[in-house]
């Protein structure tokens, strides 16, 4: 997943009677090595999310949309070539 997208993560914790099936989604998603892709609503915004597994927790990371983003055409880039030498000093 792009870096560049991400915007916050929260680690998901089971509520009662759910252990079972949190542990199933992780365990899944950790064997497939994919992540769930969801919309998640929070304070009156929508965000895109991702779940993804991390270690023994479900993450859910909140995303920015494509349109949020800054194009990066806009920005200058420094075109110079910078040769081994130049990375010694």
């Amino acid at each position: 997943m792009n870096p560049t997208f991400s915007y916050k993560p929260y680690y998901m914790e089971p509520q009662k009677g759910d252990d079972k099936a949190n542990a199933r989604l992780r365990e899944a998603l950790k064997k497939s090595s994919k992540i769930g892709g969801a919309k998640v609503v929070s304070k009156r915004r929508q965000y895109l999310a991702a779940l993804k597994p991390h270690n023994r927790f479900l993450v859910l990371e909140l995303m920015h949309f494509a349109d949020e983003l800054i194009d990066t055409r806009q920005f200058k880039v420094a075109e110079r070539y910078v040769g081994k030498k130049d990375l010694k000093r």
